[in-house]
């Protein structure tokens, strides 16, 4: 293709360049992993009191519900029966030893007992493990006392007075967290994947506090795209919080990125021609050469070639047609 077809044509240098670029993305203020305990109430029964309502503060161990419940009564009662059974067993045991030492009986007796013995310890020390998995232990009769497992506050509270303890739809009970443990999540469009790393500088802007700045720097990139939504994900902790942050806050999350070196070019350099990219190199003062190449990021107005271009060549960038 001859130049002086194209009379109005601008050029521009291929260069190597650091990339220093914004790049943006929607998401929402969350609780931090770790943060936040949800709570169900594990034993089948009436909830007799509520003693917290949504927005309370509560500490370590603080009660949050008591229930009644025939199935944790069941359970404290077999533990009861299999230790009464196991004392009488043991003082068996103990007067076997005795005559089985002075050759009155033979040891199968002794051997029976400790199998015995050995089956109600595992039954037992499997009702008090399942209780102390639930919080409690196996004193008392049917009243459950549903505790915080930490220091927080009360986010949601799924349960009242009366209730049937048993939710179908396995819904927590009580959702506590530490309010002041909070990080953003935003999703990125896939372009903008390979320039988001670790200990990026953020600045979030939550429309619902107006022009409050927060600041902050990227945790975590998920090294995958998400199929449906073509975007990937960033968690950006905060340095500091300002009053009236709240989880689940809308949240637009901007990235200062950077990166090494790259060759680049203006975007309006490179065409689309069928499934090529091509831009036009000048040769000459007369003359110009089409080459498909390809295609890296996207930098604000700039595109990273990854091949089809040399640093030094010049490109049309405005006026070239196919």
């Amino acid at each position: 293709m001859c130049s002086s077809d194209l009379p109005r044509l601008e050029y521009t240098r291929v260069e190597r360049s650091e990339i220093f670029a914004e790049v943006h993305g929607v998401g929402e203020i969350d609780f931090s992993p770790g943060s936040l305990a949800a709570l169900r109430i594990p034993f089948e029964g009436i909830v007799e009191t509520v003693d917290v309502a949504a927005g309370a503060t509560v500490t370590r161990d603080d009660i949050l519900a008591r229930v009644r419940s025939a199935e944790l009564a069941r359970m404290r009662a077999d533990v009861r029966r299999l230790n009464a059974e196991l004392a009488g067993q043991y003082d068996a045991r103990d007067r076997i030893k005795d005559l089985v030492q002075g050759d009155v009986i033979s040891t199968r007796r002794l051997v029976e007992i400790g199998a015995k013995i050995g089956s109600l310890e595992a039954e037992r020390n499997g009702i008090q493990v399942a209780l102390r998995a639930a919080r409690t232990g196996d004193d008392g009769e049917d009243l459950f006392e549903l505790r915080s497992p930490r220091d927080g506050q009360v986010i949601e509270r799924h349960v009242d007075p009366g209730e049937h303890a048993h939710d179908p739809e396995n819904q927590p009970a009580f959702i506590v967290a530490d309010p002041t443990a909070l990080l953003v999540t935003a999703s990125f469009p896939e372009r903008d994947a390979p320039l988001l790393k670790e200990g990026f500088l953020c600045r979030v802007e939550v429309p619902a506090l107006g022009d409050v700045p927060l600041t902050g720097h990227v945790a975590s990139v998920v090294r995958a795209i998400d199929r449906q939504k073509r975007t990937v994900d960033v968690t950006c902790a905060f340095d500091a919080l300002t009053t009236g942050v709240r989880a689940h806050m809308l949240a637009h999350v901007t990235v200062a990125v950077r990166g090494d070196p790259q060759l680049v070019v203006p975007r309006d350099a490179v065409l689309l021609r069928r499934d090529d990219r091509v831009v036009f190199v000048r040769r000459g003062e007369a003359e110009l050469e089409r080459r498909s190449v390809i295609v890296g990021t996207s930098v604000d107005r700039r595109l990273v070639i990854l091949s089809g271009v040399a640093e030094g060549d010049e490109v049309v960038s405005a006026g070239a047609v196919l």
